[in-house]
């Protein structure tokens, strides 16, 4: 069940907090020009008793205002007392009085303004790291809030609306508790009677809701409550109605939090439950006594390590089903290194916690006997690693992807300099494998300069001891050669027949197998269109160390790979153009301006020579491009063909460029003619970055042309191949592509996890472009994977504004647009109607400019311009941009985006929905089910 809905709004940034009380109102509130001598800049929150403006004094400096709305004598001692109170109280975690004063015959409340975010929206942050980290900062934050508490009932205050939404987090997790509206002075007796209820019915205690007498241990059950939704992402209970979550907070225990999530620590888990005892005499007396209990116990040793929620929900979800009375077998499955052993303590762990039976079979014949008692009904939980058919679990681990392995890089060192370019370097070291990373963490933990030089070779003797010399002389050979090569070629090299070999290699995972092309022989391995490389740098330099004669070795391998040539733009004689490359990068990092420049420089330098202006005006269309002059660009790149005289980088690039001005005008086939040009000449000249690249835009195209399965199954090679390349762009495109697709299947969860290793990379790389598409298409995914959630509107919200305050960058296709139209969506959904109708506004107009965005992205926009309306209920907008999208995609032959917006048109009029028919084609089951559901709205 979910929380009774908030009757606050979402700011985007934070004055003093929240103003609950009662209804939000969906009409936007451009609030006064002023009140009294303070200048309003921003509505910061509205409920039912005031609003809060961010506004400036006369000296300029910043303060929040909370201005009551048309008072009734109610609200006017209310709002009174909490001036009152506040001018009492002078505490760092407090928010601080700084005046008063009547406006428009209306009171007024000056607060400090605090410059940070919602607690409901540092929670849902604070959700992605690893359970360790989790549990240490809440700690730390709920010491805080009980020294806050300790300070207001020294004044003989109690607070008695203790929740999230009323704590702002300052940087460095400082929390301030705010909103002393319904405060109780314990020193009057007259200010509420007894059998009135106050407070939020999520967070109140047992003897509010009895409307009996409170004091500082009801502040003490709502510090618990709030713990626990910092710990588990929900209140202590869950109810559709008001009745049943009042009988809850009387009468029944609350789930413990590590029911939730088994690797929580034992000793914060039995302070929240005591905190959340229903009598006050079995909660802690003081808010001292809470603070000592969390101060007491030293936070576990260990480093934490992201990226396992997954398989954490799953352990959770076995714990719930065997102490529910149904017997378990689970088996734990993944590469060497990947945690199989951590997952195991944990279930073991978890079932000591719920005393569950446990059995944990390491020979075929006690499996066989686990299994015989759990077919004789007999409630135990069997876990093993053994390969076992048909386990009523199974959790697969993999190695960290790298948006975990950065988190666990600033979990373990918060103050490392550059923690994305240190994950960066482990992740290309260690393959993110979590038995290489631990020591690297270590050492950062106790010095975050540790990993500033060479990094010391990783312990890969475990995994090269178990080699039989055929496989390890495979392994060195490719370790020689140190990009990804075909069986045939390791054959070649070592004459030894490598499918064998390269089984128990990938088994193992010390290599990768990827493809380039769009279809891949089934079958075997090492099958015609695999390629293979290394998986880690640990393990090349663990292999090359063991080779008897390196020089010998290198020779052999020379020989068969005749001369190398690295990929991007080169001299004729096959050396990197320095200045070509230059030009490149800087049109990668956003610096168009100077690349252009640079350019012209080349062009007028190049003395008539064809191979220079040729490359020159290929790279010029690039340029043209990403700065979104699409016409100047198709000019550019059809000058550079005529001028290639056979220069295939130049004509496999033209062919590239002119097949993406054709997809963003909407000619489907005109475009697909052009990348299939690319793709043939790139194959056959052995040009493996733009083979990659061709196929990637091959893999786009059928998305939209409605084979999303193909689609998604080429874009993940992709990255793979790019990710052996060992080029950052072309990892950042794929895994777009890869991550569009994921959304356009509305599988956001999977989406948000490719999109977050976007922004690692990018981040680490110094790729501006591609993270700032990045921050775009991860905040649809925070909308999509939480429908009608306010934490993900508020999240995306918090991501898009990055966008529009970082100075402009490199638009080629019209991310710019899309999020205007997300952030439409997610101010709907916080009621927020001045956002909603500013951005939806915004978002039509570029829509309908003449330079506007590529027609997939435009219509990509309408669809989220779709949800945003309908999400405030504006249906008729809702149905004219479905409409508009639907015809213009089946105009320009994609299907799939058609089909999409067809969907939305019966969801909006209530009839059944199109079925996906041939769309499904070659997708895998898993990707079927979303498909067939009632799609999002709001």
């Amino acid at each position: 069940m979910k929380d009774p809905p908030s009757t606050e709004t979402w700011p985007g940034e934070h004055g003093c907090g929240s103003t609950s009380g009662g209804p939000a109102r969906p009409e936007p509130c451009e609030g006064p020009d002023r009140i009294g001598p303070y200048v309003v800049e921003e509505l910061l929150g509205r409920g039912g008793m005031a609003a809060v403006f961010r506004c400036r004094d006369e000296a300029g400096e910043r303060v929040a205002v909370k201005w009551l709305h048309l008072p009734s004598e109610a609200l006017q001692r209310r709002f009174e007392r909490e001036i009152r109170s506040l001018s009492r109280l002078d505490h760092p975690n407090v928010v601080r009085y700084l005046g008063q004063g009547s406006w428009s015959g209306r009171p007024y409340l000056v607060m400090e303004y605090l410059p940070g975010e919602d607690l409901r929206l540092w929670a849902h942050r604070l959700r992605r790291l690893p359970s360790l980290e989790r549990g240490r900062r809440a700690r730390q934050l709920a010491v805080r809030l009980a020294e806050a508490l300790g300070h207001l009932h020294d004044q003989g205050l109690v607070h008695r609306d203790l929740k999230p939404s009323n704590v702002i987090v300052l940087p460095q997790d400082e929390p301030v508790l705010t909103d002393l509206g319904v405060v109780k002075d314990l020193t009057d007796d007259g200010e509420t009677a007894l059998g009135v209820v106050v407070g939020t019915l999520n967070y109140a205690a047992p003897e509010q809701l009895r409307g009996e007498i409170v004091d500082a241990r009801t502040d003490l059950y709502g510090l618990g409550c709030t713990l626990y939704f910092l710990l588990t992402g929900r209140a202590p209970f869950q109810h559709a109605t008001g009745g049943e979550l009042v009988l809850a907070h009387l009468s029944r225990a609350p789930e413990p939090p590590s029911h939730c999530d088994p690797r929580l620590p034992a000793d914060l888990e039995q302070v929240v439950l005591r905190l959340l005892a229903k009598l006050p005499s079995e909660r802690y007396r003081t808010a001292r006594e809470v603070r000592a209990a969390l101060a007491a116990t030293p936070v576990p040793a260990g480093v934490p390590l992201a990226g396992r929620k997954a398989a954490l929900r799953q352990v959770a979800r076995v714990l719930d089903q065997v102490a529910a009375g149904s017997g378990r077998l689970v088996r734990v499955a993944g590469l060497p290194g990947t945690g199989k052993t951590w997952v195991m303590d944990t279930l073991q762990e978890g079932a000591h916690r719920r005393g569950i039976a446990w059995l944990e079979p390491h020979e075929p014949a006690a499996l066989v006997a686990a299994r015989e008692r759990l077919e004789h009904g007999e409630v135990v939980l069997v876990a093993t690693e053994l390969a076992v058919a048909d386990p009523d679990v199974l959790i697969r681990l993999s190695p960290l992807g790298r948006a975990d392995l950065r988190r666990s890089v600033v979990g373990a060192a918060p103050e490392a300099r550059d923690p994305a370019a240190i994950a960066e370097r482990l992740y290309r070291h260690t393959g993110g494998l979590p038995v290489l990373l631990f020591p690297y963490l270590e050492q950062l933990a106790a010095d975050p300069d540790a990993l500033e030089g060479e990094l010391t070779p990783a312990p890969v003797h475990r995994w090269l001891d178990r080699l039989d010399l055929d496989t390890l002389e495979l392994l060195q050979a490719l370790a020689v050669v140190a990009r990804p090569v075909p069986a045939g070629t390791l054959e070649a090299i070592t004459q030894i027949p490598a499918q064998e070999p390269l089984a128990e290699l990938y088994d193992m995972g010390l290599v990768q197998a990827t493809s380039a092309r769009a279809a891949v022989a089934a079958g075997a391995l090492a099958g015609e269109g695999r390629r293979f490389v290394v998986s880690a740098e640990a393990f090349r330099l663990g292999a090359l160390e063991r080779v008897p004669d390196l020089d010998a070795l290198r020779v052999r391998a020379a020989e068969v790979l005749g001369p190398t040539r690295s990929p991007g733009w080169r001299q004729q004689d096959g050396r990197p153009d320095p200045a070509l490359q230059s030009l490149a990068r800087l049109a990668a990092c956003g610096g168009l301006h100077q690349a252009e420049a640079e350019l012209d420089q080349l062009l007028l330098g190049s003395g008539g020579s064809p191979p220079v202006a040729a490359r020159a005006l290929a790279l010029g269309g690039r340029l043209a491009w990403t700065a979104g002059r699409r016409v100047h660009a198709a000019d550019r790149y059809r000058r550079a063909l005529a001028a290639a005289s056979g220069d295939v980088r130049v004509m496999v690039s033209a062919h590239i460029g002119l097949g993406l001005v054709e997809l963003a005008a909407g000619r489907a086939e005109a475009a697909g003619e052009q990348l299939q040009r690319a793709v043939r000449l790139a194959h056959q000249a052995g040009e493996l970055d733009l083979d990659t690249l061709a196929q990637l835009h091959t893999a786009r195209l059928a998305g939209l042309t409605g084979r999303p399965g193909p689609s998604l199954r080429i874009a993940r090679e992709a990255v793979g191949f790019a990710r052996a390349l060992a080029l950052p762009a072309l990892e950042c495109a794929s895994m777009e592509v890869m991550g569009q697709q994921l959304l356009d299947l509305e599988l956001a969860e999977d989406a948000a996890l490719v999109l977050a290793d976007i922004s690692a990379l990018s981040h680490a790389t110094d790729l501006v472009s591609e993270r700032w598409r990045a921050h775009a298409l991860r905040a649809q995914a925070a909308l999509d994977r939480q429908p009608a959630s306010r934490e993900g509107a508020a999240a995306a919200v918090e991501r898009l504004l990055r966008i529009f305050s970082e100075p402009v960058v490199p638009d080629a296709e019209g991310h710019r647009v899309l999020a205007q139209a997300l952030l439409a969506r997610a101010s709907a959904r916080l009621s927020n109607g001045q956002g909603y109708r500013v951005a939806a506004r915004r978002a039509e107009q570029a829509l309908g400019a003449a330079q506007g965005p590529s027609l997939p992205l435009g219509l990509r926009t309408r669809l989220q311009l779709v949800c945003a309306h309908a999400g405030f209920g504006q249906l008729e907008p809702a149905r004219q941009q479905a409409r508009i999208a639907a015809e213009a995609a089946r105009g320009a032959g994609f299907t799939f985006l058609a089909w999409r917006a067809a969907r939305l048109q019966a969801a909006l009029d209530g009839e059944e929905l199109p079925p996906p028919m041939e769309i499904l084609e070659g997708l895998e089951p898993r990707f079927v089910a979303p498909l067939s559901r009632k799609p999002l709205l709001g």
